[in-house]
């Protein structure tokens, strides 16, 4: 049977009297007309998913091309897929002790291991000394000198074995460089405690005997700074390649920004080690010299703080790229250099007169060319504002924020700008410029 309609309608409201030929279809007809009508249904639909793969299809290409151009830019940029950032725990476990490159190791094993032998030397001195020393007013200022350097001691060896972990853990190569760095200042100051005991402050000891023992351990000491600062400094010839190729993982070839990482870096290492030097004179200065009647006991107190709010503000400020950040932090530089040059005119010019000045004179000469370094680099870094670092450095100062800049969030945003009034007939679409 030839139907010549696209469409029948079916009345079923007709008269059962009023049989026409036109109104009436037996059951075959109709099975026959649902028979026809499924392969026009077969049809639309297979034409309809043809559609929705072209778009689809469309859409896919749009993404791949837009992802393409976005990864090359990336990369001419010098920018590098990065993941986000590990702890420091986490940092230590897979770069130190899941890493197959022993020198790692060793340069962990041997920072500790000098720090234990010289802290115990150290306080060796300090109870040797203490029990034969005689009782008068200039010996007890003799015993502070001595007390200090055991403090002191304490705090630098535990200051040593920290930087390690930090260089290890983040396999930065500048902060690599900067803990030999301290360990050498260690061992010029070893040096100069020694001429400190046999100058001035053995004098007063009951007993040959006893001075040549802490004479003994002095040169122990000594010896095993220097010993550990050569060992390190060798690991760290092992260990530069590496360390450098982790460092500029983040920059890439971008020369602006390897000058802009390096001065950022040195920053940082500079204000590390100024958590050491600064609060180390200051402390010195109080217990040796000032007494707590005195008013300058307490200006030093106030400097003490200071010293510690001002550092976090000037790497807070670098990595936040915080021009009254940086101002604010050089004018305290330039204060504080005005300070330091105030107390070593005094300590020099036999203003106090007490044993253990050579210390004081040292770290304040210590403490004056850090501040001096970090007033030329802060104003380099400052100049560096606005050159990619702070994105590079966009994890720090999170405070506990899940936040990280990743590669593929990035990627996800940018192929967001995809405009979405795509379909089959629309002209092919041009990659999105980045």
């Amino acid at each position: 049977m030839n139907h010549q309609t696209n469409f029948i309608t079916l009345n079923h409201d007709h008269d059962s009297n009023n049989d026409s030929q036109e109104n009436y279809f037996d059951q075959n007809s109709v099975n026959e007309l649902a028979n026809l009508q499924r392969p026009v249904s077969s049809m639309l639909s297979h034409e309809q998913s043809q559609n929705n793969d072209a778009q689809s299809e469309v859409y896919s290409t749009i993404f791949d091309l837009n992802e393409q151009a976005y990864v090359e830019r990336l990369f001419k940029e010098g920018f590098k897929p990065h993941q986000k950032d590990k702890s420091i725990i986490r940092k230590f476990s897979d770069n130190v002790w899941k890493n197959g490159n022993a020198w790692n190791k060793i340069f962990l094993i041997n920072s500790v291991i000098s720090a234990v032998v010289i802290l115990a030397l150290e306080a060796l001195i300090f109870a040797v000394y203490i029990q034969n020393m005689k009782s008068n007013v200039w010996n007890r200022a003799k015993y502070n000198a001595v007390a200090v350097y055991l403090a002191l001691y304490i705090y630098a060896e535990i200051y040593q074995v920290v930087f390690t972990l930090i260089a290890l853990s983040t396999s930065n190569v500048y902060h690599l460089y900067s803990a030999v760095l301290f360990l050498g200042a260690m061992a010029v100051y070893s040096g100069i405690q020694l001429h400190e005991l046999d100058e001035t402050l053995l004098s007063g000891l009951s007993g040959r005997f006893t001075r040549h023992t802490i004479q003994a351990l002095s040169i122990t000491v000594t010896v095993c700074s220097c010993v550990a600062c050569v060992v390190q400094l060798i690991v760290s010839k092992m260990l530069f390649h590496k360390f450098k190729q982790a460092t500029g993982e983040k920059v890439g070839n971008n020369f602006k920004l390897i000058q802009a990482n390096m001065a950022f870096n040195l920053h940082r290492d500079c204000v590390i080690l100024g958590y050491f030097f600064f609060p180390a004179f200051t402390l010195q200065f109080i217990v040796i010299l000032v007494k707590k009647s005195d008013p300058e006991f307490t200006i030093t107190v106030v400097v003490l703080a200071l010293t510690f709010v001002i550092l976090v503000l000037a790497d807070y400020s670098a990595t936040r790229e915080l021009v009254i950040g940086m101002v604010l932090t050089i004018v305290c530089y330039l204060a504080g250099i005005a300070y330091l040059v105030f107390k070593l005119y005094r300590l020099t010019s036999g203003f106090y007169h007490s044993p253990g000045k050579r210390s004081l004179i040292a770290f304040d000469v210590f403490s004056l060319i850090l501040i001096a370094v970090l007033i030329v680099i802060s104003l380099i870094v400052t100049n560096n504002f606005g050159k990619g670092m702070k994105k590079i450095n966009k994890n720090n100062y999170t405070f506990g924020s899940s936040k990280s800049h990743t590669f593929e969030s990035d990627t996800e945003s940018k192929l967001n700008m995809v405009p979405t009034d795509v379909s089959p007939t629309s002209p092919k679409p041009e990659v999105l410029d980045f």
